[in-house]
Formats: structure tokens, C-alpha cells, sequence
């Protein structure tokens, strides 16, 4: 296994620091947002910059890997 999808609740503190924990381990990691929440408006955008800059790949739904876009 070397790419995991992640989804669930809450985005900016469950989500995030596993998503951060996967990418130190060396996995590639896919944040699927349709299947997140998080608490608050403000800390879900910082959660997400946070993923997206440490190598996260933030997509807005499945489809995106359905559609191939997804490298």
C-alpha cells in the first residue's frame, strides 16, 4: 500500500493529523473533502492549507478518481 484516501470528521483536527502522520510515514495520501466536515470554517481552511502543503492531495469528490485526473 502506498496511497491511502482519507475522509471523515473532524477535518481540522482527526483528519489533519492523520493525514500529517500518513505523509511523515511516506505514504501518498488523497483527502476526499466530500467525505469531511470539520468544526469550524476557519480552522478547516488552515487544516487544509496545512495537508495541501505538506503533500496532501485535496480532491472534491470521488469522480476525481473515477475520472482519471488523479496521477
Amino acid at each position: 500500500i502506498t496511497t491511502l484516501i482519507v475522509g471523515g470528521l473532524a477535518t481540522d483536527y482527526c483528519v489533519k493529523t492523520t493525514v500529517l502522520q500518513l505523509l511523515r510515514a511516506g505514504f501518498r495520501v488523497i483527502v476526499n473533502l466530500a467525505a469531511c466536515r470539520g468544526i469550524s470554517a476557519d480552522s478547516t481552511r488552515q487544516a487544509l492549507a496545512t495537508m495541501s502543503q505538506q503533500g496532501a492531495v485535496l480532491i472534491d469528490s470521488s469522480s476525481e478518481l473515477k475520472s482519471g485526473s488523479i496521477r
